[in-house]
């Protein structure tokens, strides 16, 4: 029988919905899928706008009638016709001991723009590692490729620059988009983020993070006994709503100044952030706090000292352990975070013991 299946196709790179026959193989796509809205174009196709970052809302990337795509993990789920074919030495554009969030974008970038002369690729910079990403694959794939930085503050000047930037990427983006009919609707997956594997609840862990690429962190916690209360990452369950812009689309400087004041991302002012991750501990009423920070990001350590100090005011437990992208659980990894809940457990286990011994020395003194 017919399988329903988003095919890339190899001559112009672009997504279309339909069928394949039965026993064929769907060919692999970068970015997760979101069949909801893909189904608006079915019969048709569009030139693909590929985004790393979530640092711009997603209506950006395809209001010029594009299909965007955030670039996933190698483990995204999907139809996959094989592994990722990440560069040879030959194509390697970044030094392999950068962020591997960085390095794992480059090599799915070089990939998606290797295979279309169609496609293009947008790069909201919010680090140097990232720009460095962007000025590389924008000297490989010529006008293919817009970098743009993302100012860390909120000030005027902040703010002028960045809706600056803004208009020249939706001129950049019309120009490369073919012409769309007035009843047709592009669409988008650029927000691309995972949900919690089990509804939150209180009393349980509370996972600052950088980028993720799934929920395997979450999901491996859990399974050891320890309930998720709340995860703070630019790409975790909240990072949808953080991206909601109600700006006028011609309004540049609103939009700038809407991005801007969101403080969801480490490399946010430290004072702002450090409010903002405070209010979040609060509200998930969560009983540990876990720090998952990604090798050789800068931005992703700068929240290490305001988490560990957050979590020490409060009383709470609090361990920070070093996460790879893709996700996976490593030996060093399973035995500090199995160490650290039998310590959860020693301490519940002693409080509950401390509690039996002043209800003796009550039942004694009465």
């Amino acid at each position: 029988m017919p399988m329903s299946a988003v095919k890339r196709t190899a001559a112009r790179g672009v997504f279309l919905i339909g069928t394949l026959p039965a026993g064929s193989r769907p060919c692999y796509h970068v970015g997760a899928v979101d069949n909801s809205s893909s189904q608006t174009l079915l019969g048709r196709t569009l030139a693909t706008c590929y985004c790393t970052c979530n640092l711009l809302p997603p209506r950006v990337y395809s209001s010029a009638g594009h299909l965007a795509r955030r670039l996933a993990a190698p483990a995204a789920p999907g139809p996959v016709a094989g592994p990722l074919p990440f560069a040879t030495p030959a194509r390697i554009l970044v030094h392999p001991m950068t962020c591997p969030y960085v390095v794992t974008q480059t090599a799915a970038a070089d990939h998606a723009l290797a295979r279309s002369i169609d496609d293009c690729l947008v790069v909201p910079a919010g680090c140097d590692a990232m720009r460095r990403l962007g000025d590389a694959l924008a000297a490989r794939y010529p006008d293919r490729v817009f970098a743009l930085f993302v100012p860390r503050t909120d000030d005027s000047a902040a703010v002028r620059s960045l809706s600056h930037d803004l208009a020249r990427l939706e001129e950049w983006l019309a120009a490369k988009a073919p012409p769309v009919k007035a009843d047709e609707q592009s669409s988008t997956d650029a927000e691309a983020t995972f949900t919690y594997p089990t509804p939150p609840s209180p009393g349980g862990a509370f996972i600052v993070a950088g980028p993720l690429s799934d929920d395997g962190l979450l999901r491996y916690i859990a399974g050891l006994g320890l309930p998720i209360s709340g995860v703070e990452s630019c790409s975790g369950p909240e990072r949808r709503a953080a991206l909601e812009c109600d700006a006028p689309e011609a309004d540049y400087e609103a939009q700038a100044r809407q991005i801007l004041e969101r403080v969801s991302c480490p490399r946010s002012s430290a004072t702002a952030r450090r409010e903002y991750l405070a209010h979040r501990l609060e509200e998930t009423g969560a009983a540990a706090v876990i720090y998952a920070r990604l090798p050789f990001c800068d931005p992703s350590a700068y929240d290490t000292f305001s988490v560990a100090d957050l979590a020490s005011g409060r009383g709470l437990p609090y361990l920070e352990v070093e996460v790879g992208y893709p996700f996976e659980v490593t030996g060093p990894l399973r035995v500090r975070i199995e160490a650290f809940l039998e310590s959860l457990l020693l301490g519940a286990e002693l409080s509950e013991l401390d509690e039996l011994d002043d209800l003796d020395d009550l039942e004694v003194t009465t």
